[in-house]
């Protein structure tokens, strides 16, 4: 009976010993699998915000790419290159090259109020570290780094001839271009181009702790430009047209009415008047006309395009003045300020020497000899026409003397033995006061005011006693209007180192008929601005820039001629150059249709070198990609 009563025990007991290890297992289940939720949770909660953090740092990115775009837009439409946004304060000696990771503390950084410390170091380089997006704890939810290198610029033939070697400290030091073979100037640009790596961080502004990063790597720089650029409509009638390989045309405010563009088919006359073989152009209109043939070319017209109105051409702007020439050089780019007082040609010239006038650019536009409470008052020099001087007053004779390019100029060729280089004809053209008036533009008041008129009163006529008499090198200002009566000798004849020449006039700029112009830009890559229209008149009138038609070199110069008001071009004329026109008045009236650019006949622009002016101000975003440091 014991051993039953023991057996029934030992059958009751192991069931609730199954129990408990039943439960056990369970809970051991449960908490297996509430834990794996908990870990599965917390995993997607840092996924969350891992994604969030990596949008946050792409956001940044985006806006420090476009911010740094919008900077460098800044210096192009104030600079002729980059130089400012390699070397803010161009105040890095370039002896040492290539500059990896020399030079001052402010190159390659956004200027900043802290330029006088040193960007963040990251990934072996400076950034300059600025925050984004303030957060709801009183911190910073992300922020972003920039630096802004050169391309590889120098090894390269680049087209802006005119814009290298502009901001030289010392005499050798910061050379650009292919005077350094096997080295890379980084505190230089010479195409107008650099590149921009944006770093985004998230969150915070501390890059060591970030836990998303996003790296934009940009190509910035000017914006493709058109041959023809023009803020109104354009006209070709006859048979008039436009040729070139960089023939492609863009209006603002305007339309194409008619004409002829890169064809074969365009043209008619001698064959330097047609377009060879052809080109593929296109053509863009702010308007909704575009009857345009392409004369059996490859080509396309869009209109109702929303095109951005054209570079402002402003004859005052410091731009058109030449480079700084440092302490040492004896090679200066001429400064010339023509004008004519009481029937008295005067030519002043521009003292390197003085003080503070090692840079024309630095000033804020450019200031005419006089000028009362000038900063440049000191800067100007009288070289011709002064009292009592010997030189003949209604003309001037100069000649190409090498000692115009000192930093102190003067001419050592007597004007009596020099050729006759300008006449002068006095008399005010018909005028309307003030017209396009604005003390940016054309300053000057009282006794000065016509100064924001139409013309100041003189013609300066270029006919030159020899067809093989130049111009004198270097960059020519002129109070008044201009007329080119006589030829200019062929580019084969004149010494590199003359020849070069870029005209400024605050009037009209006029090529008479029968004349032949042959001019290369001595700065910025524009040979001729005119402060109101310019005109090729009469038949047979020339203005070029590269090589007679006929004999066109296949490596052409970039080449701007600029309008403020509008172009006009006859019949059997050629004009070899981009060509850009505000049409920004209408002051002058000697176009007759109204039209930014009209031509008549075969008249023919060629634009055969690469545009040096962009169709727009600012830059563009040529590329970009993401990456990784």
């Amino acid at each position: 009976m014991g051993s039953s009563m023991h057996g029934a025990r030992a059958g009751r007991g192991r069931p609730q010993g199954f129990t408990l290890l039943a439960v056990l297992v369970v809970l051991a289940a449960l908490t297996l699998v509430v834990g794996m939720a908990l870990q599965r949770g917390e995993d997607e909660r840092r996924n969350a915000y891992l994604v969030q953090h990596d949008a946050l740092a792409l956001s940044a990115a985006e806006f420090g790419l476009d911010r740094t775009r919008a900077y460098v837009g800044a210096v192009l439409d104030n600079e002729v290159d980059l130089d400012k946004v390699l070397d803010p304060k161009l105040n890095t000696d370039c002896v040492a090259l290539p500059l990896s990771d020399g030079g001052t503390l402010d190159d390659n950084l956004f200027p900043a109020p802290d330029d006088a410390g040193s960007g963040v170091p990251f990934s072996g380089r400076k950034f300059r570290l600025f925050p984004y997006r303030p957060g709801a704890d009183g911190g910073m939810e992300g922020a972003y780094l920039v630096r802004i290198d050169d391309n590889d610029d120098d090894g390269i033939s680049a087209p802006f001839g005119p814009s290298t070697n502009n901001n030289r400290k010392g005499v050798f030091n910061c050379e650009e271009g292919p005077t350094l073979p096997t080295k890379s100037n980084l505190v230089r640009d010479r195409d107008r181009t650099v590149i921009a790596t944006v770093v985004g961080i998230a969150p915070g502004m501390d890059v060591t702790r970030a836990q998303a990063r996003k790296v934009l790597r940009a190509r910035l720089g000017s914006a493709p430009a058109a041959g023809i650029v023009a803020g109104g409509t354009i006209e070709l009638d006859g048979t008039s047209h436009v040729c070139g390989t960089y023939g492609n045309v863009s209006v603002n405010s305007g339309d194409f009415a008619d004409g002829c563009v890169c064809g074969a088919g365009c043209g008619n006359g001698p064959p330097y008047q047609t377009c060879g073989t052809g080109n593929a152009c296109n053509v863009q209109v702010s308007g909704s006309t575009c009857n345009v043939d392409f004369g059996g070319a490859a080509g396309s017209c869009t209109t109702n395009v929303n095109i951005p109105p054209p570079p402002k051409v402003e004859v005052w702007s410091k731009l058109n003045a030449p480079p700084a020439c440092p302490v040492g050089s004896l090679s200066c780019i001429p400064f010339f300020y023509l004008r004519e007082v009481s029937g008295k040609a005067e030519v002043y010239m521009w003292k390197y020497a003085a003080s503070g006038c090692d840079n024309p650019q630095a000033f804020a536009r450019i200031h005419y000899p006089g000028e009362a409470s000038s900063p440049a008052a000191a800067c100007w020099k009288l070289v011709y026409g002064g009292t009592g001087s010997t030189c003949p007053t209604g003309t001037v004779q100069m000649a190409d003397d090498a000692s115009l390019r000192a930093r102190d100029p003067s001419m050592t060729t007597a004007c009596g033995s020099a050729p006759v280089v300008w006449g002068a004809a006095t008399g005010v053209a018909s005028s309307r006061a003030n017209c396009d008036a604005s003390t940016t533009l054309y300053p000057g008041v009282g006794a000065v005011q016509y100064r924001r008129d139409y013309v100041s009163g003189s013609v300066f006529t270029f006919q030159a006693s020899s067809a093989l008499t130049p111009i004198p090198h270097g960059v020519w200002f002129v109070e008044g209007s201009v007329t080119f009566k006589g030829d200019m000798p062929d580019f084969n004849l004149v010494p590199p180192n003359q020849g070069t020449v870029s005209l400024v006039a605050t009037g009209n700029v006029v090529v008479d008929g029968n004349a032949t112009v042959r001019l290369r830009p001595a700065n910025r890559d524009v040979v001729v601005m005119a402060g109101r229209d310019l005109t090729l008149v009469g038949g047979n009138s020339f203005l070029f820039t590269c090589g007679d038609p006929a004999t066109v070199p296949t490596n052409c110069p970039s080449v701007a001629v600029m309008v403020h008001e509008q172009f006009k071009m006859g019949n059997n004329s050629h004009l070899q150059a981009q060509l850009v026109v505000q049409d920004a008045a209408t002051c002058s009236g000697a176009t007759t249709k109204g039209r930014a650019i009209e031509m008549q006949g075969n008249g023919t622009i060629s634009v055969p070198g690469v545009p040096p002016i962009s169709s727009s101000s600012g830059a563009a975003v040529l590329s970009w990609g993401e990456g990784s440091l």
